[in-house]
């Protein structure tokens, strides 16, 4: 979105990322491997309570998610990043960030967080 907006001629003031992958071959083998829970995969963003053909909907959007980043391929930004990374499943804390290198022509801020890439939505981490 970032890019796509420089390309009309508008200023994008901030771009963070919050431990997302450039190259998702590199990105490391995930709970999504594992099968997560629906409540894993989901990330908080169905309130409980949701009657279960939500949930499965919403399971559907994550899927479909899953299948077009894998076919997305990055253009060019032309400033700073702010990023995040989930650093219980990227111990070096640079995995996800040094991704992006090549496609970021200003600086990538990169910040540890104390969390898995599922439990980023849960209060604790994002404090």
């Amino acid at each position: 979105m970032a890019v796509q907006l420089q390309s009309e001629g508008e200023d994008v003031a901030l771009l963070a990322m919050m431990d997302s992958f450039a190259d998702h071959e590199a990105a490391p083998a995930r709970s999504v491997l594992d099968e997560p829970t629906q409540d894993e995969l989901l990330g908080g963003l169905v309130p409980e309570g949701i009657r279960i053909d939500d949930r499965a909907q919403a399971m559907e959007s994550v899927v479909a998610s899953l299948v077009l980043l894998a076919a997305h391929r990055p253009k060019s930004f032309a400033g700073d990043v702010l990023y995040f990374t989930a650093v219980q499943e990227d111990r070096s804390g640079s995995l996800g960030a040094s991704t992006w290198r090549s496609v970021v022509d200003g600086a990538i801020h990169n910040h540890r967080v104390e969390s898995t890439h599922w439990g980023w939505p849960r209060p604790r981490p994002c404090q």
